[in-house]
């Protein structure tokens, strides 16, 4: 059931002698958290985009950043930890358009995508 349950754990040797005890506690979460919500992705350079959102609710233990160039299949990027609220994405492809989602992860399962955004890194500005 949902909670936070302890546990103390004492281990004794053969001879008798007790070691410190152990505490152990866990919490068990109702649900996974509920969807982020990506609030701006903003071109830097070439090949820079930044990323913010506000963050899920319900508790979290990691966030889980996926990207995909143009029409290409969605990957993970990076996970990132439940205070986080930006991501800079950096050592992108210049004038290539780039659509991330996001999803919240806690140790129930994870949340719907966030909406997905687009942006596209600005172009090569070779001499």
């Amino acid at each position: 059931p949902v909670g936070t349950y302890g546990a103390r754990v004492r281990i004794t040797s053969t001879d008798g002698a007790n070691a410190p005890e152990i505490v152990v506690n866990l919490t068990v979460a109702a649900t996974a958290p509920t969807a982020p919500t990506i609030v701006t992705s903003s071109v830097i350079s070439q090949s820079q985009i930044n990323l913010t959102w506000s963050g899920a609710t319900g508790t979290i233990h990691e966030y889980r950043l996926e990207r995909k160039a143009e029409a290409g299949a969605f990957t993970e990027v990076q996970v990132l930890p439940p205070t986080a609220t930006s991501y800079s994405d950096s050592n992108l492809a210049s004038g290539t358009a780039y659509t991330y989602r996001l999803r919240a992860c806690n140790a129930i399962g994870c949340s719907d995508y966030s909406a997905e955004t687009s942006v596209t890194t600005l172009p090569y500005q070779g001499t």
